[in-house]
Order: structure tokens, then C-alpha cells, then sequence
């Protein structure tokens, strides 16, 4: 499974449009000592570390871990942890950092209230945690079943998440508006488990700009992703 899900986030890479979206949306709210929960193999975790002082990198799959160590362990800003996050939580000190980051996590983890509370503890007060995860539970698809994901986010029901968990949400909002349609064809409709590399490279291209230019104009109200940022009260 974990080299299925590896050449997945491989084609995934290919868009770097999109990660640099992401980025540049969390931005304004991530800096000094960082925590990346579920680093995968490490693309979103590279545009982070201009932005921060120490990054640490959370990751339960051991050959994701390896492959993180084979693109950051020269590097004494970048600190990797083979482990759940439930573990990781546990064994962490409280108050220690001043973002968390989770993207395409928070879907994965069956006891999420329990989680977010968690990560509560290990900020400092008034720290941030980013949140990016899959939306709209019509879009269910074969493919988020097989990689592991438990649900798909509405706006509000995030919210209310992250509002009982102790945080003061500070943004949240819908991204993507454009990728619904081909993700419901592809992915909910027919059936598709794998991301098709020339799909994928051209939605990056042409879609992920146009989607951009939409939503710097407005903010949708329905969207393929949510990404929420909220605060430690």
C-alpha cells in the first residue's frame, strides 16, 4: 500500500502550482518552529522550510520516512519522526511550537476531535494550525476508500470540529471550485483508483491558474477542498 500511495503522490508532485498554492494560502500564519503532520514524501514539507526556523516532520509510514530522510537528513533545521500521530502527540511536549501543519491528514484519522485536541496542547498559545482536507461527501469516491480517507469535509462541520477542539478559527474557506466536475466524473462516476499523469499535469497547468484568478475574485461557496486556519485560545 504504502508504494501504491507513493506513486500517487508522486504524479501528485508534478503539481507544483498547486502545492504552491496551498503555500502561499498558509503563508501569513506559519513560522518558527514548525510541526507537519503526515509528511508523505515531502513536497508541501519543502516549500515550508524558507518559511520557518526548525521543521519537524511527522509521518507513520516507514517508507515514507525513508524517502524524507533521503531528501532532508543533511539538514540540521529538519527533524523527522517515524510515528502516528497519536503517538507522536503523547510523547510531545505541550506548548512547544508555534504552527502545526496537516494537510490531507485530518481525513485519515478516525478520531479526529480527539486528535485536534491534541494538537491543541502542543502549541503555544496563540499558535496556528493549518488544516487542508478533501470536501463535499457527494464526491466520496473508490479512491479516497482505498488510500484510507474516513470522511470528506463540509465547511461548517470543519469548523465546528476545530471550534470544539479549542481553536478560534480565524479563516476557512472552500478551494478548488473547478476540480469538482473532474473529480466527479473521474474519481466518483467511473471509478477511477490512480491519478492519471497527463490529467494531472494539465489541471496544474490550465485549471489550477483559472481557479486561482476565480477565487482571488470571490470566495466560493463550495469547493473539492477546505482549508481552515484557526488558533490556539
Amino acid at each position: 500500500m504504502d508504494r501504491f500511495l507513493a506513486r500517487e503522490l508522486e504524479i501528485i508532485a508534478e503539481m507544483p502550482r498547486y502545492y504552491d498554492w496551498i503555500t502561499d494560502k498558509i503563508r501569513p500564519h506559519v513560522g518558527g518552529r514548525v510541526v507537519k503532520i503526515g509528511a508523505g514524501i515531502g513536497s508541501l514539507s519543502e516549500r515550508l522550510l524558507p518559511l520557518v526556523d526548525d521543521l519537524i516532520l511527522v509521518e507513520p509510514s516507514a517508507y515514507f520516512s525513508s524517502v524524507l530522510h533521503q531528501r532532508f537528513g543533511g539538514r540540521d533545521d529538519v527533524f523527522i519522526h517515524n510515528s502516528s500521530v497519536e503517538n507522536y502527540l503523547e510523547a510531545s511536549h505541550r506548548g512547544r511550537c508555534n504552527t502545526v501543519v496537516m494537510v490531507n491528514v485530518l481525513e485519515h484519522i478516525k478520531d479526529d476531535a480527539a486528535v485536534l485536541a491534541g494538537v491543541r496542547e502542543l502549541l503555544e498559545k496563540g499558535g496556528k494550525l493549518a488544516v487542508f482536507v478533501p470536501a463535499l461527501p457527494f464526491l466520496y469516491s473508490k479512491l479516497d476508500e482505498v488510500v484510507g480517507h474516513y470522511r470528506r469535509h463540509l465547511r461548517q462541520d470543519l469548523s465546528a470540529l476545530l471550534g470544539g477542539a479549542g481553536f478560534e478559527v480565524i479563516d476557512i474557506c472552500y478551494m478548488d471550485i473547478l476540480g469538482i466536475l473532474p473529480w466527479w466524473l473521474v474519481m466518483t462516476l467511473l471509478g477511477n483508483t490512480t491519478f492519471n499523469r497527463r490529467q494531472v499535469r494539465l489541471y496544474d497547468t490550465v485549471g489550477v491558474p483559472l481557479t486561482q484568478d476565480i477565487e482571488g475574485l470571490f470566495k466560493p461557496g463550495i469547493g473539492k477542498n477546505v482549508l481552515a486556519v484557526a488558533e490556539r485560545r
